[in-house]
C-alpha cells in the first residue's frame, strides 16, 4: 500500500513496549519505548493505528512525509519508518519523551525552559522562513525531548502545509483539530483570505505565544487567559505580546523573539558554545572551561550528562583543556550509574593517568576519592597503579605527597602482592624522603594502611617503620611515628612491645619538643598497660579484648579523632596543596601556607619547589644551605626501587642503644647488619613546583649519582642526644612552628642527619 515509503518485513524488526502516557497528537499518534531485535538499541516509535483513527490516515501520511523529508536539528530524526499492511504505521526515531515530563525538573533551573524555546524558535524560523510553510501545530503535546541531550524537538507534523496549498490538512482538518483555546482568530474562523495575505509565520507566532504560556503558567483553558501575563519573565513580555497580534500581518516573526534579552543567560550561551565547540580556539575554550564550574549549579542535570560532559571528556583525551575541568567533569559523572560511568568516564582515567602531564595526575590524585569506588580492583592493579607509581619517585614533592596520600584509596583495590612488593617498599623510600612532610605523612599513612596488610607484613614491618620515625630530626615526623605506634598497638605481640618499642619510645620523653615528650608518655602509658593486662590476663584474652580495634582505629583516625589535624592534610585538601585554580598549582601559595610566620623558610621552601637549586643560599664553608643542614649528600643515593629499609629489630637492640651515635655517624659493619635501622639510600631530588600544563608536559626522572656505600644507622637516641634541638635552620626549612598543624601539604624539608643542638629561647627538657 504505502511500500514506496514504508519497509517491508515478514517479521517486525522492533520489539514495542509500553505507551508512553501524556503524548498523543492530535491525529491519534502514540509513543512506544522499543529496542531494535537486530542490535538491542533503545529507540523510541511513533505509531499510528489505521483501524482506530482512519478518518486521520491522511494526516498521518502527511506527517510521515514531512517526517522523512524535513532534516533539521531541532525537527524529530526519522530513523526507520515500517508498514503493518492494514494495521498500523510506525516512525522510528531516537530515544525521547514528551515535554510535560520533564517541565517539574526544568522549573528547578531558572533559565532552563529558555534553550528549549530557543530550540523550538529555530526550528520554527527553519520551517517558514527558508520552507515558506506553516507548521500549525506548536503545542505543548507536539514536543518531545530527546533522553540523550534533554534538547527539544517539534514532533507533530500532521498539518503542516505550504501557505497557497488550497487542499492542505490545516485547511481540512485544522479548524477541529487544534485545541479551541490554542486557536489562532483566523483559524477559528476560517479566515483563509487573511491567512494567504499574511506571513507563513503567522498562525505559528500565535500558537507560539500560548506555548510561552503555558510553560509559565501551565494549562491555557480560555483565549482571554492570554492577557494575563502570570509567570512569563519580564524580559519576554515584549516579544510574547507582539507574537498575539490580532493582525496576522502584524505579528512578530518567530526568529525575531531570539534577539531578545530573555536568551542572554548561562543556559543558553553554554549550550550554544558546546554547538560550535570545535570552531573556537584554545583561548576561548580556556576561558569557558574556567567558568564552567561556577555556572553547574544553574545548568539541568539532564544537560549536563548528555551535553557537557561528553565534551569535556573529550577536550582531556586530546589535549584541548587544561586540568582544571577535572573538578566540574567529576562533579557532573556523579550523577551517572556504574554502567555509564564504565561506558564514559573509566577507559579516559586510564588515559589520563598514563599522560606525562603532572599538572593533570596532581589534579586525578586529589579528586581521586569522588570516582575511585566505580574502578574495578583489576584495572586499577593492571592499568592505574603503575602510572600512580611513577609519582612516589617524581621530582616535584606535591605530587610526591599526593602520590602517598592516594594510597589509602588505592590500597583496598590491590592484591596483597602488589601492596607488599610495591606499595611498602615505596613508602620505605619515602620516609626517608628530603622533605620531612612527606616523611610524616608516609608514617601517616602507613598507619592508616595497616588494617589492609596480612599479619605477617604487619608483624615484618610496622614497629620497624614507626621506630624509623621517632629518630626523625623533624619533631612532627616523631609524632607522627609516637601516634602510629598508639593507633596500631593491637598489632603488636608482648616480646615485641617489651624489646623494641618501649625502649624506643622511652628517650623521647626527655625529647627538647614539648609535644614529642607528651605523646611519648602517652604512648608510654598504653603499651605499658597492655603489658601489665596480658601479664594478668595472659596474651590471648588481651587479644580477644578487642580484636577489631585496631582497624577501627587507624580508619577513622582522619575522620573523627584527629580530623582538624590530620584529615584535611592526608585526605588531599586541594585547598592546602595552595591551587590557585582548581586544576592548577600555585607553588608559591604551596610553600608559603606553612611559613607565615617565617619568612627565611618561605624563602628558602620556595626555592627548593622552584627547582632552582643553583641559587641556594651557601653556608660558610661553601656548602648550600640545604645540604649543609640536613646531613644529606647527593651521594646517598641507590638505583633500586624495592629497597624496603623496614627490616626486624636485631636481637641486641639493647647493646646498640647503649653505644649511642648521631644519626650521620660512620656506622660499623655490625650495625650495618642491623636489617631494620639502616637507613635506604635515598635518590637525590631536585625539588621543582607544578605550575602550569606548558612546564609538566614531561616526568623527568630524578638524577642520580653513583651510589656510595652505606654512610649510617639510624639507632635509639640516648636521653643526652634526645635533649638537642634540631637545627634552626632545619625548623625554618619545614615551615613548621609548634602552633601550625600537624602536616603540611607542602612538603617541607630534607631530614637531618646532625646532631640537634638546643636552639636559643628553646624550652629545656625536663
Amino acid at each position: 500500500m504505502f511500500s514506496s515509503w514504508f519497509s517491508k518485513a515478514a517479521a517486525f524488526p522492533y520489539e514495542l513496549k509500553e505507551q508512553t502516557a501524556n503524548f498523543e497528537t492530535v491525529s491519534g499518534w502514540t509513543l512506544h519505548s522499543a529496542v531494535r531485535k537486530a542490535d538491542r538499541k533503545p529507540v523510541s516509535i511513533l505509531s499510528f493505528d489505521i483501524k482506530k483513527h482512519p478518518a486521520h490516515l491522511p494526516l498521518a501520511l502527511n506527517a510521515f512525509r514531512r517526517m522523512k523529508t524535513l532534516r533539521h536539528p531541532n525537527l524529530l530524526p526519522f530513523l526507520d519508518g515500517v508498514e503493518q499492511e492494514g494495521v498500523a504505521l510506525h516512525i522510528v526515531t531516537e530515544e525521547v519523551v514528551p515535554l510535560s515530563d520533564t517541565l517539574t525538573e526544568l522549573h528547578r533551573f531558572p533559565h532552563a525552559i529558555s534553550w528549549g524555546l530557543h530550540q523550538l524558535i529555530t526550528g520554527l524560523a527553519f520551517l517558514t522562513g527558508n520552507g515558506g510553510l506553516t507548521y500549525g501545530n506548536v503545542t505543548l503535546s507536539a514536543v518531545l525531548v530527546t533522553k540523550a541531550g534533554g534538547d527539544w524537538k517539534l514532533a507533530a507534523h500532521e498539518l503542516v502545509s505550504a501557505r497557497d496549498d488550497t487542499a492542505s490538512p490545516l485547511r481540512t482538518f485544522g479548524a477541529t483539530l487544534v485545541p479551541a483555546a490554542l486557536r489562532p482568530p483566523e483559524l477559528a474562523k476560517a479566515a483563509w483570505t487573511l491567512l494567504e495575505q499574511a506571513p507563513p509565520y503567522a498562525a505559528d507566532s500565535w500558537m507560539l505565544a500560548c506555548l510561552i504560556y503555558e510553560l509559565y503558567n501551565g494549562k491555557l483553558a480560555r483565549t482571554e487567559d492570554l492577557k494575563r501575563l502570570g509567570n512569563i519573565p519580564k524580559t519576554l513580555v515584549g516579544q510574547y505580546q507582539q507574537l498575539l497580534s490580532s493582525n496576522p500581518s502584524a505579528r512578530l516573526n518567530p526568529a525575531a523573539v531570539l534577539t531578545s534579552e530573555y536568551f542572554n543567560n548561562v543556559v543558553v550561551e553554554t549550550c550554544q558554545f558546546l554547538e560550535q565547540i570545535t570552531l573556537k580556539d584554545q583561548y576561548d575554550k580556556d576561558k569557558f572551561f574556567r567558568k564552567l564550574e561556577s555556572h553547574l549549579p544553574q545548568l539541568p542535570e539532564t544537560l549536563c550528562k548528555a551535553k557537557i560532559l561528553p565534551q569535556l571528556v573529550t577536550a582531556l583525551d586530546f589535549g584541548g583543556a587544561t586540568s582544571a575541568i577535572i573538578a566540574p567533569l567529576l562533579h557532573i559523572a556523579k550523577g551517572l550509574n556504574d554502567a555509564e560511568y564504565a561506558a564514559q568516564i573509566t577507559p579516559s582515567v586510564v588515559k589520563w593517568f598514563a599522560t606525562p602531564n603532572r599538572e593533570l595526575r596532581l589534579n586525578l590524585l586529589q579528586h581521586l576519592p569522588d570516582f575511585v569506588q566505580h574502578l574495578p580492583p583489576a584495572l586499577v592493579n593492571d592499568a592505574i597503579f603503575p602510572s600512580v607509581a611513577t609519582g612516589f619517585d617524581d621530582q616535584s614533592p606535591v605530587l610526591r605527597e599526593a602520590t602517598v596520600k592516594s594510597m589509602l584509596q588505592l590500597v583496598p583495590k590491590l592484591p596483597e602482592r602488589t601492596v607488599t612488593t610495591q606499595v611498602l617498599k615505596w613508602l620505605a623510600k619515602l620516609q626517608m624522603d628530603p622533605e620531612a612532610g612527606i616523611r610524616t605523612n608516609t608514617t601517616i599513612c602507613l598507619a592508616k594502611l595497616a588494617a589492609y596488610l596480612a599479619s605477617a607484613t604487619r608483624t615484618k614491618i610496622l614497629a620497624a617503620a614507626f621506630c624509623r620515625a621517632l629518630c626523625d630530626p623533624f619533631s612532627k615526623a616523631r609524632v607522627a611515628g609516637l601516634m602510629a605506634l598508639q593507633e596500631t598497638q593491637a598489632f603488636y605481640a608482648k616480646q615485641e612491645i617489651a624489646q623494641k618499642l618501649v625502649p624506643a619510645i622511652a628517650p623521647l620523653t626527655i625529647d627538647v619538643e614539648i609535644e614529642v615528650r607528651d605523646e611519648a608518655f602517652k604512648a608510654l602509658k598504653l603499651f605499658i598497660a597492655k603489658l601489665e593486662r596480658i601479664a594478668a590476663h595472659g596474651e590471648e584474652q588481651e587479644a580477644a579484648r578487642e580484636p577489631d580495634a585496631a582497624g577501627a582505629s587507624v580508619l577513622g583516625w582522619a575522620l573523627s579523632s584527629l580530623s582538624t589535624s590530620i584529615s584535611k592534610k592526608i585526605m588531599g585538601d586541594a585547598k592546602a596543596a595552595g591551587s590557585a585554580q582548581p586544576g592548577q598549582i600555585d607553588t608559591k601559595n604551596v610553600s608559603a601556607a606553612a611559613d607565615e610566620k617565617t619568612p627565611v623558610a618561605s624563602a628558602r621552601t620556595a626555592a627548593a619547589t622552584s627547582g632552582v637549586s643553583s641559587n641556594a643560599p651557601k653556608t660558610m664553608d661553601g656548602k648550600s644551605d640545604r645540604d649543609a643542614n640536613d646531613g644529606w649528600s647527593d651521594d646517598d643515593a641507590d638505583d633500586d626501587p624495592d629497597e624496603s629499609g623496614w627490616q626486624e629489630f636485631s636481637a641486641d637492640f639493647a647493646a646498640s642503644a647503649k653505644t649511642p651515635k648521631s644519626m650521620g655517624a660512620k656506622a660499623s659493619s655490625a650495625d650495618d647488619g642491623e636489617a631494620w635501622a639502616s637507613s635506604p639510600k635515598q635518590q637525590p631530588r631536585q625539588s621543582v613546583g607544578v605550575t602550569s600544563t606548558a612546564a609538566t608536559q614531561g616526568t623527568q626522572p630524578r638524577q642520580s649519582t653513583q651510589p656510595r656505600a652505606q654512610s649510617s644507622a639510624v639507632h635509639a637516641r640516648t636521653p643526652k642526644e634526645s635533649q638537642r634541638k634540631p637545627p634552626a635552620d632545619e625548623e625554618a626549612k619545614s615551615g613548621w612552628s609548634d602552633d601550625d598543624d600537624f602536616f603540611s601539604s607542602a612538603a617541607p624539608s630534607k631530614p637531618s642527619s646532625k646532631l640537634e643542638k638546643p636552639r636559643r629561647g628553646a624550652t629545656k627538657p625536663f
